[in-house]
């Protein structure tokens, strides 16, 4: 179940969730107040929405995380970076040549 947590040692509120089967956790510069709490529970409940409609690209929530290069494959592992999605003209996310292969 995708939480939103604080950081004991700087207060910052962050995403706690699940996504192709591995843990991630994107962190926020907002402290921890309730208006903050309200508003990063509407951009996780978001993040969920999108997780389960199959609409979810990691790098449109999260552009600045390492993770968006390594989701953007659609494999999970590390791949394709954003770069080369965007020359050959394919959103990430979307399966491209060798992708096809590891999720059948």
């Amino acid at each position: 179940m995708a939480k939103v947590r604080a950081r004991p040692e700087t207060g910052k509120l962050y995403l706690d969730f699940f996504y192709r089967g591995k843990r991630c956790r994107e962190q926020t510069e907002l402290p921890d107040t309730a208006e903050h709490r309200r508003e990063v529970m509407r951009l996780l409940r978001k993040v969920e929405q999108a997780i389960k409609d199959g609409s979810f690209v990691y790098a449109q929530f999260f552009p600045n995380s390492p993770r968006a290069a390594r989701f953007a494959s659609g494999s999970g592992a590390p791949g394709l970076p954003l770069a080369i999605h965007g020359a050959l003209g394919t959103p990430p996310g979307v399966p491209i040549a060798g992708d096809h292969d590891e999720q059948q």
